[in-house]
C-alpha cells in the first residue's frame, strides 16, 4: 500500500509519494522502503505520473514500463488527458515487447486464487459460527455445513460481480470466452482450497467458473491492480489536470482498465486537493473528522433518534396513551436526525474543506509541494505511532509541474550517489539534446 497526494491550483500541481511497498512473505509481510513510484512521463513536456498498490503490471515493474514510454513519446500532446490514453494503448499494445503473454496468464491465475480464496474464507467464517457453542458434532454434520455455506457463499458473490458493469472494451462474450480458455487454471485454483472442492456441487462450480471469468472483465479488487495517475499539461492548456484509472493487465489482446473521474483546473474550481490509496488521515485533514468516525457517528445518530429513543418513549407510557405516539415519534427523529446530518455536512464539508480549497487556489508552487509532502507525512506518522502495519513510509518523493518550468524534483531519493555517477547525468544530457 502507500499513500499519495496531487495538489493543483492554477500555478500547477504538486505530487507526492511515499515509498513503502508491502510484499507477502512466508511468516506474514514486509515492508520496504526503497520503491518508485513518482515520475516524469516525458523528457520535455510538463508531465508527470504517480503508480500505486501492485508495483507491477502482468509480471512488468511499473518503473520499466513508464520509463520506455517516456523514451518513446517523441512530441506534446494537445490534452493532458491523451498522456493518460497513450500509456494505456502502449501497455495494450505491449509495452514494445515488454510484456510476455505468460505475464497474462500467471496475472489470471493469481486472480482466480484471489476469488476462491475470499469464499473459502467466508466458509471458514460461517462454519466456526454455526458449530460454536456446541459440544460435538460429526464429521458428516461439518461437511454439510460446509457444502451449505459453499453455496451461499459462491452464489452471494457470483450475484455481486453479475451486477457490475463490465470494464471498457469488455462484454459477456469476452467474459463466456475466458472461462472456457481458462478453465483448467479456474479449476486449479479450487483444487488449493480443499474445503471448498471436496463439497461445492455442479451447480455451485459452474457459478464459480463464470464468477472468475467476471473478476477477470469487471472491477475486482484484487492484489494486482494498480492505480494510475497523470498529471501536468497538455500543450494547448493553460490550467493544469489530472486523469487516473486503475489497471489489472491484459486479457484476450485488450487492456483491463478502469478510468476514473478526471480533475481538472478551471476558473470556476481553482484549487483542488486529490488523495489515492489510503487516504483516511488527508480526509482529517480537509473535513475535520475521520471518514469512518463519521459513518460510524451518522449511524448511531439514526438508530438512537428513529428507533431507541422513540421505543423508551413509548415504553415509559402507559398502555391506553400509547396509540399513535411512537410512529410520531419516529418521524420527528427522522427529521431530527436529517437536520443533524446536513449541519455535520455543511459543516465538515462546507465550511472546513472549503477554507483550505479556497487557500489552495492561491498557494505558490512552493507551498503547493509542502501541502503535498505533509500530506503524505502525516499519513505516515498515523501509521508509525500506531501498531498498524507501517504500509506507509520512508523518504517522500515531491515534484512541482507548472506550465513554465516543466517538471522540477522537489525531494527526490536515488538508489545510487548522485555524486560518484556523472556518466548518468551526462548521457542523460546528452541523450536530451539529441532529442532537442
Amino acid at each position: 500500500m502507500t499513500a499519495e497526494v496531487a495538489v493543483l491550483n492554477k500555478h500547477g500541481v504538486a505530487l507526492a509519494a511515499d515509498s513503502a511497498v508491502t510484499v507477502p512473505g512466508v511468516n506474514g509481510t514486509k515492508t520496504y522502503n526503497s520503491a518508485n513510484k513518482l515520475f516524469s512521463l516525458s523528457a520535455h513536456e510538463p508531465v508527470g505520473v504517480m503508480v500505486y498498490n501492485s508495483a507491477e503490471v502482468d509480471s512488468v515493474p511499473w518503473e520499466t514500463i513508464i520509463k520506455e514510454f517516456r523514451n518513446k513519446l517523441p512530441t506534446a500532446r494537445p490534452l493532458l488527458s491523451s498522456y493518460f490514453d497513450d500509456l494505456m494503448e502502449f501497455i495494450r499494445s505491449g509495452a514494445g515487447g515488454l510484456m510476455p503473454a505468460k505475464g497474462a496468464q500467471l496475472a489470471a491465475a493469481t486472480t482466480f486464487r484471489e476469488v476462491v480464496g475470499v469464499i473459502d474464507q467466508e466458509v471458514k467464517r460461517s462454519v466456526e459460527s454455526g458449530v460454536a457453542g456446541l459440544e460435538s458434532i460429526s464429521h458428516s454434520a461439518v461437511r454439510a455445513i460446509q457444502e451449505e455455506q459453499v453455496g451461499h457463499a459462491v452464489t452471494a458473490l457470483h450475484a455481486a460481480l453479475s451486477k457490475k458493469p463490465f470494464l471498457p472494451t469488455f462484454d459477456e462474450a469476452d467474459a463466456r470466452a475466458l472461462q472456457g480458455e481458462f478453465e483448467e487454471d479456474i479449476r486449479a485454483a479450487i483444487a488449493r482450497f480443499p474445503d471448498i472442492g471436496a463439497v461445492i456441487q455442479k451447480a455451485g462450480e459452474e457459478r464459480l467458473l463464470e464468477t472468475c471469468s467476471f473478476a477477470l472483465t469487471k472491477e475486482w479488487r484484487s492484489s494486482l491492480s494498480a492505480g494510475v495517475v497523470v498529471a501536468g499539461f497538455g500543450a494547448d492548456e493553460a490550467f493544469p489536470s489530472l486523469a487516473h484509472g486503475t489497471v489489472w493487465g491484459l486479457a484476450r489482446g485488450k487492456l483491463r482498465m478502469l478510468p476514473r473521474e478526471p480533475v481538472v483546473i478551471s476558473p470556476e474550481s481553482p484549487g483542488v486537493v486529490e488523495p489515492f490509496a489510503q487516504q483516511d488521515m488527508v480526509h482529517t485533514f480537509m473535513y475535520g473528522i475521520d471518514e469512518k468516525l463519521f459513518a460510524e457517528l451518522t449511524m448511531a445518530m439514526e438508530e438512537l433518534l428513529t428507533a431507541a429513543l422513540p421505543s423508551r418513549l413509548v415504553a415509559g407510557l402507559p398502555e391506553d396513551q400509547r396509540a399513535g405516539v411512537e410512529s410520531m415519534a419516529r418521524e420527528m427523529g427522522r427529521a431530527a436526525f436529517e437536520e443533524l446530518h446536513r449541519f455535520l455536512i455543511q459543516r465538515c464539508g462546507g465550511g472546513n474543506a472549503r477554507s483550505i480549497i479556497a487557500a489552495v487556489g492561491v498557494l505558490s508552487k512552493e507551498d503547493l509541494a509542502m501541502l503535498a509532502e505533509s500530506l503524505v507525512n502525516l499519513t505516515s506518522l498515523k501509521r508509525r505511532v500506531t501498531l498498524d502495519v507501517e504500509t506507509v513510509g520512508g523518504p517522500i518523493d515531491v515534484a512541482v509541474i507548472s506550465r513554465g518550468d516543466g517538471f522540477i524534483w522537489m525531494r527526490r531519493k536515488h538508489y545510487f550517489e548522485p555524486g560518484l555517477n556523472p556518466r548518468y547525468f551526462a548521457r542523460i544530457s546528452g541523450r536530451r539534446r539529441q532529442e532537442q
